[in-house]
């Protein structure tokens, strides 16, 4: 028998899901303790000889249960970070660790796209019939979805 043991204790995590869990009320957070991901393996094996010892036979059965090890139940799958704090040449301003917020994702299940322009600004536009023209982003523009 095996199993997966995590402890939720993310030092920065915490505080950035808590101003989430405030904007969006009902969003909850894995919090203390988790055992997921059982796993059992069990064979038996069994035989027989016949016919005065010319003849043989064997037989065996395995069993296996392999519980999932679920994402869900791990602080640091809970929160994309994202630095607030990015300077415009791709580097991190003096106080990034104070610009980290979660952050969603750019996922769609129908496919996404991003325009970058020559002014650094972008647009985002998603692949679907009927769907509006790409709009603006602005950097607050992901946000988590529940």
């Amino acid at each position: 028998y095996a199993f997966y043991q995590h402890k939720n204790r993310n030092k920065i995590l915490p505080p950035l899901l808590d101003a989430r869990a405030a904007l969006f009320p009902g969003y909850d957070y894995p919090k203390g303790n988790t055992v997921d991901g059982g796993q059992f393996d069990g064979t038996i094996s069994f035989g027989t000889h016949f016919d005065d010892d010319r003849g043989h036979a064997m037989a065996y059965f395995g069993y296996r249960r392999a519980d999932a090890v679920l994402q869900g139940r791990r602080d640091y799958s809970a929160c994309t970070l994202q630095n607030t704090n990015a300077s415009p040449d791709g580097g991190v301003t003096p106080s990034a660790a104070a610009g980290l917020r979660c952050g969603g994702s750019a996922t769609s299940p129908n496919g996404n796209a991003i325009f970058f322009t020559s002014d650094s600004s972008s647009s985002k536009g998603e692949k679907a019939p009927g769907r509006a023209p790409p709009r603006r982003l602005s950097p607050t523009s992901f946000v988590a979805k529940g």
